[in-house]
């Protein structure tokens, strides 16, 4: 609900629909950082921070890092996916797609 982040759940259909989403999150799966970006930039404002998450972490950390230069916008991992999320209290949602 931050106005100022820009939530992307980079994860597959198959485990949006497992374990819930986060509410109000882009569901966007990550495949390769140019076509990420180019379904993620019209979301994105350039004062925003471009925050993603996916299962356990590896696949935020390793696209964070290939898009990290790509963009002018800030990007941060949400460390420990969802798995964390989840184990610190948060109720996911259903994925809405």
């Amino acid at each position: 609900g931050d106005p100022d982040t820009v939530l992307v759940d980079i994860r597959t259909p198959e485990e949006w629909q497992q374990s819930g989403v986060i509410e109000g999150a882009l569901l966007i799966t990550y495949t390769d950082p140019d076509s990420f970006l180019q379904a993620v930039r019209p979301h994105l404002k350039p004062d925003q921070t471009l925050a993603l998450v996916c299962r356990s972490g590896n696949r935020t950390s390793r696209a964070a890092r290939q898009i990290a230069g790509m963009i002018d916008n800030p990007v941060l991992e949400v460390q420990g996916g969802m798995i964390r999320v989840v184990r610190e209290g948060y109720a996911p949602v259903a994925a809405k797609r």
